[in-house]
């Protein structure tokens, strides 16, 4: 495939900026909203967690609080470092902003971010680069958006911002930017002037400039459709622009899913029966036989131990056993795990929740039973009345399991055990060869090092070697980090999934104790290797020298002196280590005794309030330390990680910072991806799934506690195996002082459901409000816009605890149950069924979507000039033509679409008649094209019909190849 004339590459500048050390970056406070009290924005400057005065407290929380920042010069912004106080703290910001430029009143969004409620200094990258273009800026604009606690103003500790600020490179970064500037006015200006044909000033400028417009592929276009109306050559070039650039295809990879809900009413049971409302139950799906399996769960009062069968081609439950005790099977259980192995069409139920307090406290309690059920002969073997025993794990709960048909092996990791103490004690990776009945310990549940003491060693993914010799391939074309023994700590409320295809168990998210996870680990069933793909553990630090500030309000340093700065590297990391010190120090892993404890027990209340489908239970405490953090930056033009110079931020941080490191590519001079932002709403009771086919992992969190108030939030993301990005699909949230009414879902922009559905583009010009002139300020964040949803819209509560299954064959997800955390009901469970879809236009109905613009607009002007022309003998051939050409790609599910064709219907019958064709041919008054003074002719409102359907074509190509989006018209600014 020939490269795109426009295409960018990586520039001279932006490989010099990326291997420079980024330093920290002398400011003064240039503005702000307001303060309160002693509590001054200058108290930024200093890193003194344990004073509780040395703050910048706001003096409301109206939204309307910010303070700006100024650089001594031009500088390039590479990240932020927030300081926190020793402890948690009510008015500690949660959301905040980060707005960077030139000018204090032309500044663009570099940062949307939510802070932990700890003692650690958090480190974000700051997006610096647009394209090939790094961004320059001499203002920073930090905008609080919420606090941990309602009704508090907004307290920011210390700011540290890191990056590039030698004269030699930032003088080259503003003289590109300038140029850039420049000469994407030259284009607006070029746009502007073609699309009122004013063709003679367009091509003086181009002559007089030397600056191409777009691709010349889409010239020749818009030569054929807007200037000529040859509309069979537009469609050949559009045709050909595809099979040069494959750009249909590239607009499909990029162009994000829209769900699609659809509750299920099934057919009870021969007695009028279908499973009652429950919450910590579980499902498992025989995809070639279109059944669902459904065991035990929580009622609010009382665990169950029905065992039911759902039918996806009868949409109706079948009850297999009312109580499986009495087929010899499992007890009332919940927060247990089943699974399918298909090849010997059986269902496996391990664990559950055992309250060792309360309950008869023997061995009986404690025993880990193991069951088996047999679909075909439907009945029940007891495998083990208590697996440790036999090498297996102890009795836990909230683990997860799958099985490898293939090999007959299944997986259980994780999981809180169940003992006769209140010791949080957590298992680890086993293994059961279902043939022969035995156990095995592949991972213990210890964070411990490698046996050997030596870092992981980076290797690439694209082929991992075995013991063997042999080669096996990963779907992720970026750098892990492998080592034999690396270690995997074990957790609750994770999710674990299997590629059968790669023979490869995925790991991610859940807790142990006081610390969250949100880290990403590969575990290669062949080699017997962990790579972590997404990790950021908190590493170790000696402490640094605090900023001293000068009498004129700067922060002071001496640049000469390289002891006292600060020198943080943004680069790609060789070493296997996720952060380096530039003393080359090995970094260890937080000891727990580095972190604070929260107030209160993480599974104590669920043993209290016998709540046993809650994988975990309200938690009022803050917590003040965590082994892991939220994630990773969304930053898609820098690739590396960032090396840290000695830190600590003093007092009561314990030396510690969070990182939040990039993904990296193997060798091969590829571009370096970087991974999305899980977020910290990622949710305790998280459900995840997996697609081998697409190498796409679907989760479905459901319960927030670390936020201000309890809520309950089902987010749907996607993560790209093959890319190492993250995508968020679907948001649905309630806070737990509501009802249960849930709040409209916010989605992503809305984009073609149907091939012929109009959205936005989904590569545009501007990112994160960085407008090509800077012609506009409008902030664009980088979370998904709340969308208007029509009442009718279907769309499930939100809640936790429940169930979420993928059907491969129909690539159908199915939701069951849940907890919906009902404020004044704390009982109440769901029973509802729901199925969603997710949905994304492919290459063909692209393709025919641009045919039926094209051929629509072609169908008006015949219609326009048969009145015009009064040879209404050609009315048989303006019929045939919309019946042969425009209906059949007509998308009858689009409702726009189908009353479009109406009234190009009703045009049609209309002709002979005076005056029922206006405004050249549009054929609805209340939306004719916008007509410009300087159009004048007839045939130049053809001109701009035509150039409305070149410029709905042009949303499907990317931005490198076609003329910018924006306006210069917009630039217009009235004092």
């Amino acid at each position: 495939m020939p490269k795109r004339r426009n295409s960018h590459r990586p520039s001279e500048i932006g490989a010099l900026t990326s291997k420079a050390s980024s330093t920290s970056l002398r400011y003064s406070v240039y503005d702000y909203s307001s303060y309160s009290g002693t509590y001054h924005p200058n108290n930024i400057y200093f890193d003194t967690p344990q004073d509780q005065s040395s703050r910048w407290s706001s003096g409301s929380h109206d939204g309307t609080q910010f303070i700006t920042l100024r650089f001594d010069q031009p500088v390039v912004a590479r990240a932020l470092l927030w300081g926190k106080f020793h402890r948690s703290h009510v008015c500690n910001v949660k959301e905040f902003k980060v707005f960077g430029g030139m000018d204090p009143n032309n500044m663009s969004e570099l940062l949307y971010q939510v802070l932990q409620n700890h003692n650690k200094p958090e480190v974000f990258k700051l997006r610096y680069t647009y394209q090939d273009l790094v961004i320059p800026i001499q203002y920073i604009k930090i905008v609080p958006v919420s606090t941990f606690s309602t009704n508090f103003n907004y307290s920011i500790w210390y700011l540290e911002i890191l990056g590039v600020d030698d004269p030699g490179i930032t003088r080259r970064v503003l003289d590109a930017y300038e140029n850039y500037k420049e000469k994407e006015t030259i284009r607006l200006c070029m746009k502007h002037f073609r699309q009122r044909n004013m063709g003679d000033v367009f091509q003086l400028i181009k002559q007089r400039s030397g600056v191409e417009l777009e691709n010349p592929l889409l010239t020749r276009l818009h030569t054929a459709l807007v200037k000529e109306g040859d509309f069979e050559l537009a469609q050949a070039l559009v045709e050909q622009a595809d099979l040069q650039y494959g750009i249909f295809q590239t607009f499909t990879q990029t162009t994000k899913y829209e769900p699609l809900w659809q509750q299920l009413h099934p057919t009870p049971t021969t007695d009028g029966d279908i499973p009652c409302d429950r919450g910590g139950h579980q499902m498992c799906i025989d995809s070639a036989n279109g059944h669902i399996y459904l065991h035990g769960g929580w009622t609010g009062k009382s665990n169950l131990a029905d065992f039911w069968v759902y039918s996806i081609k009868e949409n109706r439950w079948y009850l297999i056993s009312n109580d499986t005790t009495r087929q010899r099977g499992p007890s009332a259980r919940s927060c247990h795990q089943i699974c399918l192995d298909t090849a010997s069409k059986s269902i496996f139920v391990f664990g559950r929740v055992a309250d060792s307090r309360t309950q008869n406290n023997n061995a009986d309690n404690l025993q880990a039973d193991f069951y088996r059920y047999y679909i075909e002969s439907n009945h029940w073997e007891k495998l083990f009345d208590h697996t440790a025993a036999h090498g297996g794990p102890e009795l836990v709960f909230d683990h997860q399991m799958c099985v490898d048909a293939a090999s007959g092996i299944l997986y259980v990791f994780g999981g809180r055990e169940v003992s006769g103490n209140n010791l949080h004690q957590y298992s680890g990776l086993y293994s059961y060869d279902i043939k022969n009945r035995t156990w095995k310990l592949i991972r213990n549940g210890l964070n411990q090092e490698n046996d050997d003491g030596i870092p992981p060693t980076a290797i690439s993914s694209t082929s991992s070697s075995s013991n063997n010799g042999s080669t096996s391939t990963s779907p992720t074309p970026f750098q892990l980090y492998r080592s034999r023994k690396a270690p995997l700590q074990s957790r609750v409320g994770h999710s674990m999934l299997l590629d059968s295809l790669h023979h490869q168990l995925y790991i991610f998210g859940g807790e142990r104790a006081d610390n969250y996870f949100y880290d990403l680990h590969q575990y290669d069933i062949d080699t017997d290797t962990v790579s972590r793909i997404v990790s950021q553990q908190h590493r170790k630090h000696q402490k640094k020298k605090k900023h001293q500030h000068s009498d004129g309000g700067d922060v002071s340093g001496d640049s000469n002196d390289a002891s006292r700065r600060s020198s943080y590297q943004l680069s790609s990391s060789d070493s296997g280590e996720d952060i380096d010190t530039i003393d080359k120090k090995r970094h260890d892993y937080l000891d727990d005794d580095d972190n604070d404890k929260r107030d209160g027990d993480l599974f104590d209340d669920d043993f209290n309030d016998g709540d046993d489908d809650d994988d975990d239970d309200d938690n009022d405490g803050n917590s003040s330390g965590y082994d892991d953090d939220i994630g990773t930056m969304s930053t898609e033009e820098d690739n590396g990680t960032i090396r840290a110079h000695t830190g600590g931020g003093g007092g009561g941080s314990g030396g510690a910072y969070y990182y939040y490191r990039g993904g990296t590519v193997g060798t091969g001079g590829e571009k370096g991806l970087a991974i999305g932002n899980m977020g910290p709403d990622l949710g305790y009771t998280q459900r995840a799934t997996m697609d081998t086919e697409s190498k796409q992992v679907w989760v479905f969190s459901g319960y927030l506690r670390n936020t201000g108030c309890k809520t309950v939030k089902n987010v749907l993301r996607i993560y790209h195996l093959d890319r190492n990005v993250w995508e968020e699909v679907y948001t649905n949230e309630r806070c737990h002082q509501s009802s249960s009414v849930p709040s409209p879902p916010s989605r992503p922009p809305p984009r073609p459901i149907h091939r012929h559905h109009q959205q936005q583009s989904s590569s545009t010009d501007s990112v994160d409000g960085i407008t090509p002139t800077g012609l506009s300020s409008r902030p664009a964040s980088r979370h998904s816009p709340v969308m208007a949803v029509d009442a009718a819209i279907d769309y499930p509560t939100p809640r936790f605890s429940c169930q979420w299954i993928y059907d491969e064959t129909t690539k159908t997800h199915y939701l069951f149950g849940g907890d919906p955390h009902e404020y004044t009901d704390s009982d109440r469970r769901l029973g509802d069924l729901w199925k969603l879809k997710l949905i994304k236009p492919d290459v063909n109905s692209i393709s025919q979507r641009c045919k039926y613009l094209i051929r629509v607009q072609q169908f008006k002007e015949l219609c326009f000039n048969i009145e015009k022309n009064k040879t209404h003998d050609m009315i048989p051939q303006a019929l045939d033509y919309l019946q042969t050409q425009v209906t059949p790609l007509v998308d009858n599910d689009n409702d726009q679409e189908r009353l479009a064709l109406g009234r190009l219907c009703a045009r049609l019958c209309l002709l002979g008649e005076e005056d029922k064709i206006v405004n050249g041919g549009n054929g609805d008054t209340g939306q004719c094209s916008q007509q410009s003074f300087f159009l004048q002719e007839p045939a130049d409102s053809f001109y701009m019909d035509r150039t409305d359907v070149y410029t709905e074509i042009l949303q499907y190509f990317p931005s490198d190849m076609r003329e910018p989006t924006g306006d210069i018209s917009d630039a217009l600014y009235l004092q």
